[in-house]
């Protein structure tokens, strides 16, 4: 497959000229948990063009679970909570929700079991906005005949109709099943459709839910998910893969077998061809990296020789590829992506406990933040304390580790509706170019053709049109920003 960066003509690495790139790691926060830690980018709830993060370690006290799930606001976030949501659960799992209304405002979802007789379990749903208040909005609950004993997970856009949609697995006698849950301005808690099958569902809470989280793999505009069933007797798990559509069924697209799956995650495009790609770990041995495509094929694209548990952690180092966390024997791992990508990682961290996942873009800089964390115990051996911690990549020069880029390039709100503003900032007085393209190599719009431009910081708002003024129909576009010395692209996506 031709990458598009080809078609550009393109390098998308960080070059200075006469040094080499590298990078170094900051720990920006640190949270102490209590019986059970879960964190995740809760994306930007407030609407002010940063990231957020949430997480169940309450308000900095390290007591745990006292008032409900917590929501730290970029672009700054320290250890005392902006937002605690009122929550009666127990040992909640949190996550971002993406945008289920459709108001430009991102939502958050709180799973686990209440605290209080006959202990059932449920989902709380909190929609975002500014400002964001405490109160559930939507609440799916646990009924005798289908209870809702597995994670639910964010599928994004899986219906194309421009709200993000959700996946609830539940149980219905010893079958399990995955309720999909579309999106709307009024969103409700029936189900929208029902896909049969029996996912696994392994120990909580040190293991995935069977839905995984939402990713293009096609790249059809739509979003697709992956459901994993197990058969125990064999050690061989099968991962179906359903790809979104306006009317989408109940019947998988393609499916991956793989010995013995211990996680599994969308991987975002590690090799910057367009297409979300797939890691699955099967630990300890190793974890299986499949590329998504226009005709995906199931045959493993790159193993690497360990794996545990996996996760996607963003682009981190803001090279236009996404990179991907791997955890295995008390240790974690960051791989960058790249094209090709290879099986040296890029950053190590000892003494840990296999919390993995991006913390989304916080500061609004152009690099994702990941995190890492500890689980209060490892199998059955307990261990204290539990913590998240959330790190970020200082991209420099290596002579100089406290040498600043010569850009920052943003693009916020990611994906937009009717506009989006590009930031982006220089240290040195520098020729500047920004163009936009489509998945093609086309170029559709010129912003900046070759303008000097002193050092500072710059902002230019777009409305989404071409070099003709007429609206770019949706889909997934390049920003090529180029100055004397520097080419870097990012990606976005334009919704209509």
């Amino acid at each position: 497959m031709k990458k598009l960066f080809e078609l550009l003509g393109i390098a998308i690495v960080l070059v200075v000229a006469g040094s080499s790139w590298g990078e170094s790691f900051e720990r920006i926060l640190y949270l102490k948990g209590g019986n059970f830690v879960s964190a995740s980018t809760a994306g930007d709830v407030n609407g002010d063009g940063y990231d957020d993060l949430i997480t169940n370690i309450p308000d900095g006290t390290g007591n745990g679970h006292q008032g409900g799930p917590c929501i730290y606001l970029g672009p700054t976030p320290d250890s005392f909570a902006d937002i605690i949501l009122s929550s009666p659960l127990f040992d909640e799992y949190v996550f971002t929700a993406g945008d289920v209304n459709g108001d430009g405002y991102s939502d958050v979802m709180a799973w686990g079991m209440f605290r209080t007789p006959p202990y059932p379990y449920a989902a709380y749903l909190y929609l975002g906005n500014a400002p964001m208040d405490t109160v559930a909005d939507i609440i799916f609950m646990d009924t005798l005949d289908n209870p809702l004993r597995a994670f639910p997970c964010p599928i994004g856009d899986f219906n194309g109709d421009g709200y993000d949609d959700i996946a609830i697995p539940f149980q219905n006698g010893s079958d399990w099943f995955t309720g999909i849950y579309f999106g709307d301005v009024s969103m409700d808690t029936i189900r929208d459709l029902v896909i049969l099958g029996k996912p696994t569902v392994l120990e909580y809470p040190y293991y995935p839910s069977p839905v995984e989280l939402d990713g293009d793999i096609n790249g059809d505009g739509y979003s697709d998910i992956i459901i994993v069933r197990q058969d125990t007797l064999n050690r061989k798990d099968t991962l179906y893969i359903y790809y979104g559509d306006s009317i989408p069924d109940s019947t998988s697209d393609a499916f991956i077998v793989v010995d013995s799956v211990s996680d599994f995650s969308m991987a975002g495009d590690i090799n910057g061809d367009g297409y979300s790609d797939i890691v699955i770990a099967c630990g300890p041995a190793e974890t299986h990296i499949f590329l998504g495509g226009n005709s995906f094929d199931t045959t493993t694209d790159i193993i690497l020789p360990f794996g545990f548990k996996v996760s996607y952690a963003g682009d981190v180092n803001g090279d236009g590829f996404d990179d991907i966390l791997i955890y295995t024997y008390g240790k974690n791992y960051l791989f960058f992506g790249s094209d090709p990508m290879d099986i040296q990682s890029d950053w190590q961290q000892n003494t840990c406990g296999g919390v993995l996942g991006t913390a989304g873009d916080l500061n609004n800089d152009g690099y994702d933040e990941f995190l890492t964390g500890k689980y209060p115990r490892t199998g059955h051996h307990y261990e204290s304390p539990p913590y998240i911690e959330v790190w970020q990549c200082n991209v420099g020069i290596e002579e100089g580790k406290n040498s600043t880029p010569e850009y920052r390039l943003s693009v916020s709100p990611n994906p937009f509706v009717q506009s989006t503003t590009l930031e982006y900032s220089l240290t040195h007085p520098s020729s500047v170019s920004l163009r936009i393209y489509d998945i093609s190599g086309t170029l559709v719009r010129t912003l900046i053709e070759d303008e000097t431009k002193n050092a500072g910081k710059y902002e230019i708002v777009w409305d989404g049109n071409d070099n003709r003024d007429v609206n770019l129909p949706s889909g997934l576009y390049f920003c090529r920003f180029k100055t004397t010395k520097t080419t870097v692209t990012k990606k976005f996506i334009i919704i209509n």
